[in-house]
């Protein structure tokens, strides 16, 4: 019995920080995938065909403009279906998505310019109640968007 009690505290340590560790691997890789799932969202961009290439620009942009299709909306949602497992998720405050254009010689997104999808999850430990403290998570997508 004074075995048992010296050591199955340490035991169940092992096993909490254990689980924690697995945990927080597991929120890591679901946040990759994610960020690289809503980069490839960006990528696939389908200009709608009755508008001019400079209001897709504005709507590929901003989300805004006459031809509204909500394309930044749309990469959103496809990090927050792939990162919908992850407690307190919000794809709204943990989700940045930039352009880096290939030619400098104009600001707008075109065919071969990269989209980056960037995730910043602030993951709680599942032992909250020792310590009020969060890890940030942090991933990153980039995809070449497709003409």
């Amino acid at each position: 019995m004074l075995e048992m009690a010296l050591v199955a505290p340490v035991v169940i340590v092992l096993i909490m920080v254990v689980l924690e560790l697995g945990f927080a691997i597991h929120a890591n890789i679901n946040i990759a995938w994610a960020a690289r799932e809503g980069a490839r969202a960006g990528a696939v961009y389908l200009y709608q065909q009755d508008c001019s290439k400079r209001d897709n620009d504005d709507n590929r942009e901003g989300g805004t403009g006459p031809c509204i299709s909500h394309y930044t909306d749309n990469i959103r949602d496809t990090v927050g279906r792939s990162a919908g497992v992850l407690r307190g998720f919000d794809k709204v405050n943990h989700v940045t998505i930039s352009y880096t254009p290939t030619s400098s010689t104009t600001w707008e997104t075109r065919s071969g310019d990269l989209v980056n999808v960037e995730i910043s999850y602030p993951y709680r430990f599942l032992t909250d109640m020792l310590t009020n403290q969060t890890l940030t998570l942090r991933a990153r997508g980039t995809a070449r968007i497709e003409p």
